[in-house]
């Protein structure tokens, strides 16, 4: 007889000589745990994957030497978006298993493709801060934050479930359907998916049971999940048991445990599985009263919210066009003030220049367009009046200062002055020219200079000024401009 554990050939007994290993023991564990990995390989062909996942387990539990079984654990646990355990058996399995074994290929493929990785990774990320909102209340904030995980990994089982109980609590049926929709996609037989439906739709419920043949491949690859296609490879296959004979048959061994499995199945059928039937009803029962509840206050909450928020807006509106109101109105009263002032300074002053230079910087200073029209027509007279004076005064005594040498106070009065002149004054071609003249022999005026000389220049009476002394100044305003690159 044959060890199965070390190989090495042994006559009498069922415990082998070498490494003291039940044979008939280890074989029957063998057998077992075949048997669960051929049962999870059905379910996921059934596209069943909590019950696959479920079934792979207790065969890695039964005999944890099962590399196909744990390797296909890892992958369904991937596929459905539980990256952290599918790792953790990937990297027990290559422990085991050094050479020839699909988990070196399914880490390697993680190791190349980043990018991915990191996208799965932060969906993981994003779904436990969506669980830290709901645990304090904030079942929008996580509404959100699930959202964003599932654009990371949209075959996220656990984040589409979280993500349906938020749309069940803020009563938005149809975006909750649509979410558990999608994780039947992925695992037709998830049974919280299968309890949320079944509470939001009481009156078509689906069946908790799994179907009796497979409606297509098991997993199919997806561009969200593209180390399936590396499963492909080596696809998965049924173990064929019988071809595994124990190396030792004992009879009656055997049929004590047919007889005590039967007698043990009995007492869990007629017994303890109506107890559980009643227990899982009442739970969904109590579940579903709870969510119903919890959903009405939610719905409650936000009608008080949207209402009192309508009604903070419609206050703040109102402040706001009072404010407007009276903000118009002070500046109304405030220019009028200042149009009163101007006058005051206009009519009592002594006709000086410095009180038409103050009521008209005073005049300046607001905006006429919403004052009272007598109010307008009285800042218009002033400015008819004071403009004309300022200007010529300003005028005189800046050719003055000019004639005499004192070019700073002449440059002052002169650019005073064209502040007020207008073409129709008889000095306005006495200002440009001056002004020019200063400007041209000012550094860094160049530009000014050009402005000046060629406004002048442009005087429709230019050329029929008097002769004396526009001939000279004419041949100087020439020689400026051709200085400065002006023909």
């Amino acid at each position: 007889m044959r060890c199965p554990n070390c190989g090495k050939d042994f006559q009498t007994g069922k415990r082998c000589p070498h490494c003291r290993i039940d044979s008939v023991l280890f074989t029957s564990t063998e057998r077992i745990s075949d048997r669960l990995f051929n049962k999870g390989l059905e379910r996921l062909h059934l596209q069943d994957m909590t019950g696959g996942v479920h079934e792979l387990g207790r065969a890695v539990s039964v005999n944890k030497h099962n590399i196909r079984a744990r390797n296909l654990l890892g992958l369904a646990l991937f596929e459905m978006g539980r990256i952290g355990d599918a790792l953790k058996h990937w990297l027990i399995s290559r422990s085991q298993l050094k050479e020839n074994n699909n988990a070196n290929l399914y880490l390697e493929a993680l190791r190349k493709d980043t990018r991915n990785f990191e996208r799965l990774n932060d969906a993981v990320v994003l779904y436990n801060r969506a669980l830290e909102f709901i645990a304090q209340g904030h079942n929008d904030l996580a509404a959100i934050q699930l959202r964003k995980s599932l654009e990371h990994n949209p075959r996220f089982v656990d984040a589409l479930n979280l993500l349906a109980l938020c749309h069940m609590q803020q009563r938005n049926t149809p975006q909750a359907n649509a979410t558990l929709e999608r994780v039947f996609a992925v695992d037709a037989r998830n049974p919280v998916a299968l309890r949320y439906f079944n509470a939001l739709n009481p009156r078509r419920p689906r069946a908790e049971a799994p179907p009796r043949s497979p409606s297509r491949p098991i997993l199919p690859p997806t561009e969200t999940s593209p180390y399936w296609k590396i499963a492909e490879t080596s696809a998965q296959k049924s173990i064929n048991i019988s071809n595994k004979k124990p190396t030792y048959f004992h009879a009656v061994g055997i049929l004590s445990f047919i007889i005590g499995a039967a007698v043990m199945l009995a007492c869990v059928y007629f017994l303890y599985l109506p107890a559980i039937r009643r227990e899982h009803a009442q739970a969904l029962r109590e579940e579903q009263r709870a969510t119903e509840t919890a959903a009405q206050a939610a719905q409650d909450q936000m009608d008080e919210r949207d209402e009192a928020d309508e009604e903070r807006q419609i206050y703040i509106s109102n402040l706001h066009d009072q404010i407007a109101d009276l903000e118009m109105r002070y500046n109304r009263a405030n220019d009028t003030i200042i149009v009163h002032l101007a006058v005051n300074r206009f009519n009592n002053g002594n006709g000086s220049i410095e009180d038409f230079r103050e009521a008209v910087r005073l005049l300046d200073l607001i905006t006429l367009e919403a004052l009272h029209f007598d109010t307008i027509a009285t800042a218009q007279h002033i400015r008819a009046v004071a403009f004309p004076a300022l200007a010529t005064h300003y005028a005189t005594t800046g050719v003055t200062a000019f004639n005499d040498g004192d070019y700073a106070r002449a440059l002052v009065l002169l650019e005073d002055s064209l502040l007020f002149i207008t073409p129709d004054n008889p000095q306005y071609a006495h200002v440009l020219y001056h002004l020019g003249t200063l400007y041209y022999r000012a550094p860094n005026r160049n530009e000014d200079t050009i402005h000046l000389l060629t406004r002048l220049t442009s005087l429709e009476e230019y050329e029929t000024l008097p002769a004396t002394p526009w001939n000279l100044r004419r041949g100087r305003v020439t020689t400026m401009l051709s200085n400065l690159g002006i023909n």
